[in-house]
């Protein structure tokens, strides 16, 4: 749960960095040095888990012995609800707070 919460975060960091950079170049080297961490440090992402778990399963011919449907399904859950916590909560109330004005909105 808590390695799901900082995936978020490092995620959010990457296109906050993109955002940011002007130069192409640099964007690309950013967001290298990102993924770079994200998957040095092994975090749980679901999207990354999808991928990672079919590569596992279709490698090893379906010979993986804990890969069972409840284990992936545990992982995905606990992932997901990190990745909410990562990205809505902290990520993006800290945006809303960063952001807030006195006046209201009016389209």
């Amino acid at each position: 749960f808590i390695e799901a919460i900082f995936a978020n975060v490092i995620v959010n960091t990457a296109f906050t960095i993109n955002l940011r950079m002007k130069d192409d170049a640099g964007k690309v080297m950013a967001i290298i040095f990102v993924i770079f961490i994200f998957a040095f440090l092994g975090y749980e992402h679901v999207i990354a888990n999808f991928p990672a778990f079919s590569l596992a399963f279709f490698a090893s011919n379906g010979a993986i012995t804990g890969m069972t449907l409840g284990s992936i399904l545990h992982n995905l859950f606990f992932a997901l609800i990190g990745n909410y916590v990562g990205g809505a909560l902290i990520i993006g109330m800290t945006y809303a707070w960063l952001n807030r004005t006195k006046t209201s909105y009016v389209d």
